[in-house]
C-alpha cells in the first residue's frame, strides 16, 4: 500500500486545512478546523509573495471564511488558528493566481 503525505498542521489531535477559489480578482480562502472542546478560536491569515517569506493579512477571524480582493498576480497564503491558551502550528499553504 502506497503512504500518503498530506500537508496537514495539527492543533493538538484536530488538523487545520486550508483551500481556496479564485474567481475575478476574488480569492475566497476557506479553512477546515476543529476547535478544542471548551475552547473558543480565532483565525488569522498570512499573505506572501512567496512560499516562504509571510506577513499578517487579517487577525481575530471567527469564521472558516474570508473573501480577499488581489490585484494581478501570485499570493501565497497560510491560517493559524489561536485559543487564549495557546496557537496552533501553520495550516498548508495555498497559492492563489490572478490574472
Amino acid at each position: 500500500m502506497k503512504e500518503q503525505t498530506l500537508s496537514r498542521a495539527y492543533f493538538g489531535s484536530t488538523g487545520l486545512v486550508l483551500d481556496k477559489s479564485v474567481k475575478g480578482s476574488t480569492v475566497t480562502l476557506n479553512w477546515s478546523h476543529i476547535c478544542p472542546i471548551g475552547e473558543s478560536c480565532t483565525y488569522e491569515i498570512e499573505r506572501g509573495i512567496s512560499k516562504w517569506s509571510f506577513s499578517s493579512y487579517k487577525t481575530g477571524i471567527a469564521t472558516l471564511q474570508e473573501s480577499i480582493t488581489e490585484s494581478r498576480g501570485t499570493c501565497y497564503y497560510r491560517v493559524k488558528a489561536s485559543t487564549l491558551n495557546s496557537q496552533s502550528d501553520y495550516s498548508n499553504v495555498v497559492s492563489a493566481r490572478v490574472r
